[in-house]
């Protein structure tokens, strides 16, 4: 009986530690006074690789609101992400995320026929600026023009 809880007690732990398994933050710069949609698209061979700084990426979103990554796919798990505004000499704002940053989603696109199934790169999108404003830009459509990586 007590190798029975103790059993049941490991398998508890391990998959709690596993469903809470926590990822290097983000630190994501947007371009001053940026308002709309943003998407950082993965898997783009021509994409930035993210620079890691104090344990954190560095993530630059150009001025219409695109981020071409290098990687693969974005890290899963827990991690508190931090937001600013950069203008064009380098200074930072912070972005307030409850107040400003909304529908904040990770998809991928993949395209399956009766003669093949492909796989196109993992898509992350989130809207900059007030809930009024999100509610008057519709959220883009996953980019059509993409190859896919297999």
């Amino acid at each position: 009986m007590k190798k029975l809880l103790f059993v049941t007690v490991l398998l508890t732990i391990a998959m709690t530690a596993n469903a809470c398994s926590i990822r290097t933050p983000n630190v994501i710069l947007i371009p001053e006074g940026y308002v709309g949609w943003v998407q950082i698209i993965y898997s783009q061979p021509d994409g930035e690789r993210f620079e890691k700084r104090d344990g954190k990426n560095i993530i630059h979103i150009s001025k219409d609101g695109i981020c071409k990554a290098s990687d693969s796919e974005p890290e899963y798990g827990t991690a508190t992400d931090e937001y600013y505004y950069v203008d064009d000499n380098g200074n930072r704002k912070e972005i307030d995320m409850e107040e400003l940053i909304h529908n904040h989603t990770i998809g991928e696109g993949s395209y399956h026929d009766n003669n093949s199934s492909k796989l196109y790169p993992i898509v992350e999108k989130f809207f900059v600026g007030t809930e009024e404003e999100a509610k008057k830009i519709p959220a883009p459509e996953y980019p059509g023009d993409l190859e896919p990586i297999n």
